[in-house]
């Protein structure tokens, strides 16, 4: 894998912008994800997060999308399919997961409790490309759960049910 630098724009959306919103936006924002509006939403909130880049520091949202999937126990993970990566910290997916108590905080507009995960483009010591499986706490910290599984949905999903 040939070193690259992490485009901004990319990063701010997936480690800052869609994160903040995840772990302490509005619980009908989480909502609005799981709708056929979910995406338009992406769009826009990408727009917004490059409207404060340099021009060159911007880049088209090629793939950007979302979907719901439900998982075992009555919880709910929302993906977010980010533009291909293309240098280590740059994400595959995004999946923000919904734990199934925090169902009833949401009717009463209490913060749900959200896991928030990335599937990140890594490079081993040689050099060679490797998938990371990471979370972002509510405090701020980025940890790194070591290898992630195959960069397709599927596989990803499946890793962040086994969570």
């Amino acid at each position: 894998m040939s070193a690259q630098t992490t485009r901004m724009h990319h990063y701010l959306f997936a480690h800052k912008a869609l994160t903040q919103m995840a772990l302490q936006g509005p619980p009908k924002m989480l909502d609005l994800l799981s709708t056929p509006m979910g995406t338009p939403f992406l769009l826009d909130m990408w727009e917004s997060v490059g409207k404060d880049l340099e021009k060159a520091q911007r880049m088209e949202p090629d793939g950007l999308g979302c979907e719901s999937r439900q998982l075992d126990g009555g919880r709910k993970v929302v993906v977010v399919r980010m533009p291909p990566p293309q240098s280590a910290t740059e994400a595959y997916f995004v999946g923000i997961l919904i734990k199934p108590e925090s169902r009833k905080m949401l009717v009463f507009k209490e913060p749900a409790q959200v896991r928030y995960l990335t599937l990140e483009l890594g490079a081993s010591m040689d050099g060679q490309a490797r998938t990371v499986l990471c979370e972002w706490t509510t405090d701020g910290s980025h940890v790194n759960m070591g290898d992630g599984p195959a960069p397709n949905l599927d596989a990803f999903v499946d890793a962040v049910s086994k969570l």
